[in-house]
């Protein structure tokens, strides 16, 4: 090993081991002229060996310090994913809240990180407040920075969601989708059911259909106790009481006492409503076959907005009648099934609300779907016309003339369905652009794509120590 001595400009010089102290003395004379005389130096001694215990904790204090000077990426992530995870994924405020975590997560790290810097090198000058404060606002704004690129990013190449893509399958409202969505992924992924065309899904959303009629189904068929029955009889054939659905009914007239006078019409159609459900047996399977009429009309009013809900109230103001009596036989009939069949209270109403959502979203898929494919019949069979068309126009001096659209498709046939076998597939996920959509912007990916702008942004890495400032540390017992 080498002999390590500390020169009289303050720098570390190496000399052979067998170099006596009064050779080393007279080498540092020739090279220092101007100090004839020097004072007597110090030999800090050789640098520990890498494997050698010195050597071990030589290179856990550098990687500790590099560690330190990590945090604030480290805040600006932890706060970038708890942020994002308070918004709305699929919106501005995944962005919006994720930048906002991965500021305050910067910042904070950037706190901590001067802390533990103060902590471990007491011998460094210490930070004014003000520099402290500077450091921790620009750690603030470039994790923060850093956050909103990187989502902003991934916002892009976002696949649009599936219920938009199911929704434009069935030319309906987005909101209309949302209930049978959950049902028709558990279908789909079922074994053979892997929805790649229109063809694979309606087989789903008949799939989907037959199941909950099914569970529906059993419910209604489970025993439940009747005096006087051996064994209990099924639950949908039981007498059930319809008194509370009238009286729902009745309630809802008394709202509105101006309608006894300026609409006596619609009162004696209430008034009637109320009085059919007293008028003959009602089983609780009748209830239910109600419902699920009603149903039919009552989703399409819910996906309304607050302003297309008012309009529509206004001009059809049996949906008032229509939605209390449907609430009415909701608390008759549904806990009755939820009991019956062992389920937590709200099961059934719950279940009974997707059924209907899967039943609309089958029935107007298939007709849209029907309805796209008619059309690309026609257009690939019709004529040239129907296929391509030209107009007349004047040009600026005054002559005319003449073009030709949608020239492309004399030698392309249209397939506007399938546009449909192309929504259907990225929907379910399966669909490279889709797959590699979600990728892009997902929180891994997120934050990946803000690491090279956090690294930049990270203060300065410390100064790697020579071998002799490792020992001297490492061999001052107050470190």
């Amino acid at each position: 090993m080498p002999r390590r001595v500390k020169l009289p400009d303050g720098n570390i010089g190496e000399f052979p081991d067998s170099m006596s102290d009064a050779d080393i003395e007279s080498v540092l004379q020739k090279q220092f002229p101007s100090n004839a005389a020097p004072a007597p130096r110090v030999s800090v001694g050789a640098a520990p060996d890498p494997w050698s215990w010195a050597g071990i904790k030589s290179r856990a204090m550098t990687l500790r310090d590099q560690t330190i000077n990590q945090l604030p990426t480290v805040g600006g992530i932890v706060g970038g994913l708890v942020g994002a995870g308070g918004g709305i994924e699929t919106g501005p405020g995944a962005l919006l809240t994720g930048t906002a975590g991965a500021a305050a997560g910067g910042g904070l790290g950037e706190d901590l990180r001067q802390s533990l810097n103060e902590y471990f090198h007491p011998e460094d000058r210490k930070m004014t407040p003000g520099e402290a404060a500077s450091n921790i606002a620009g750690q603030t704004a470039a994790q923060g920075a850093s956050e909103f690129v990187g989502r902003g990013i991934g916002n892009i190449f976002r696949p649009a969601t599936a219920v938009d893509k199911l929704s434009n399958v069935g030319n309906m409202h987005p909101r209309r989708v949302e209930g049978a969505l959950d049902e028709l992924l558990k279908t789909e992924r079922m074994p053979g059911n892997k929805v790649l065309t229109r063809e694979d899904y309606k087989n789903v959303l008949s799939q989907t259909k037959k199941r909950l009629h099914n569970e529906v189904t059993d419910s209604l068929s489970a025993p439940v106790p009747v005096p006087g029955v051996r064994g209990g009889a099924p639950l949908g054939s039981t007498p059930a009481d319809p008194t509370p659905i009238s009286d729902a009914i009745y309630d809802l007239m008394t709202k509105h006492p101006s309608n006894l006078r300026w609409n006596p019409s619609l009162m004696r159609a209430w008034s009637n409503r109320a009085s059919e459900w007293m008028s003959q047996p009602v089983s609780y399977a009748d209830m239910f076959d109600r419902r699920q009429v009603l149903n039919e009309g009552l989703n399409r009013y819910e996906a309304l907005t607050a302003g297309e809900k008012a309009l529509y109230a206004a001009q059809h103001p049996e949906i008032a009648l229509e939605k209390a009596e449907a609430d009415a036989i909701r608390d008759v009939i549904y806990p009755k099934m939820d009991a019956a069949a062992g389920k937590p209270t709200g099961y059934f109403a719950d279940l009974q609300k997707r059924y209907g959502s899967v039943i609309e979203t089958a029935r107007n898929s298939g007709v849209n779907i029907e309805d796209v494919e008619k059309s690309g019949a026609v257009k690939r069979g019709g004529g040239l016309a129907e296929r391509m068309s030209g107009s007349t126009y004047m040009t600026g001096g005054g002559k005319p003339g003449f073009a030709l659209h949608r020239i492309h498709r004399l030698g392309l046939a249209p397939r506007p369905e399938a546009a449909l076998d192309k929504s259907v597939k990225s929907a379910f996920g399966h669909s490279l652009a889709t797959k590699a959509g979600k990728a892009i912007s997902s929180n891994p990916s997120a934050e990946l794509m803000a690491l090279p702008l956090r690294e930049i942004a990270n203060p300065a890495p410390p100064a790697p120590k020579s071998p002799a400032q490792m020992t001297d540390e490492w061999s001052n017992p107050n470190q």
